[in-house]
């Protein structure tokens, strides 16, 4: 082989390499990026991920943001029962369907804020929880109390009805009076069905 023929083949390699070499750091750049710890919003609940570290890593480093929030939410739902439990019970109000409303409301979430400026487990507006006698329902305690207290009345001017109650926490106790029922609005109506299933399963659990 020439002289000049390994000169152009040397060449060729070294300009063939320079792509690949600038491919490979692009992607070591993209990799240092996405392992680093990122908080992940999805829903209602926010989790970190990190690297997995070490040979055998646990589940909870592997997990998906969706399945580390779906536990999460369990164990704040666990944490919370004990109270739900006591404040439903001393008001005459079902305690599964309390946790319906807060599953379907705030997904569990403490820190939960609306568009509308309701907030906490049983988004409730600040306005409404004065009236029921609570003055702060950033607390995740008073807010279930103020939750409680306003789900309790809404019970006793529908005469007990459920899904009116439920219908008139999501869209105004004004609107299912207008309408003689479950308003006809599609936000409302998803409201009240999703509650009762949460409703119907923490009966049966």
């Amino acid at each position: 082989m020439s002289v000049r023929r390994i000169v152009f083949n040397i060449l060729l390699a070294l300009v063939c390499a320079l792509p690949l070499a600038a491919l490979e750091s692009r992607l070591n750049n993209e990799r240092t990026d996405y392992f680093t710890p990122e908080v992940v919003k999805t829903g209602t609940a926010t989790s970190a991920f990190v690297e997995p570290t070490g040979n055998s890593p646990n589940m909870m480093e592997l997990a998906s943001p969706e399945v580390s929030d779906d536990l999460n939410s369990k164990k704040i739902e666990h944490h919370y029962t004990p109270h739900i439990k006591k404040v439903a019970e001393s008001h005459g109000v079902s305690p599964a369907l309390v946790k319906a409303v807060i599953k379907v409301e705030s997904g569990f979430d403490p820190q939960a804020v609306s568009s509308q400026g309701a907030v906490g487990l049983m988004q409730v507006m600040p306005e409404t929880a004065r009236r029921v006698g609570v003055s702060n329902p950033h607390d995740p305690h008073s807010n279930i109390v103020a939750g409680v207290k306003y789900l309790k009345k809404l019970l006793e001017m529908f005469g007990g009805n459920e899904t009116l109650a439920l219908a008139a926490y999501n869209s105004g106790p004004g609107n299912v009076l207008k309408y003689g029922g479950i308003p006809p609005y599609r936000q409302t109506q998803v409201f009240v069905n999703r509650v009762m299933r949460y409703y119907r399963m923490y009966l049966n659990s």
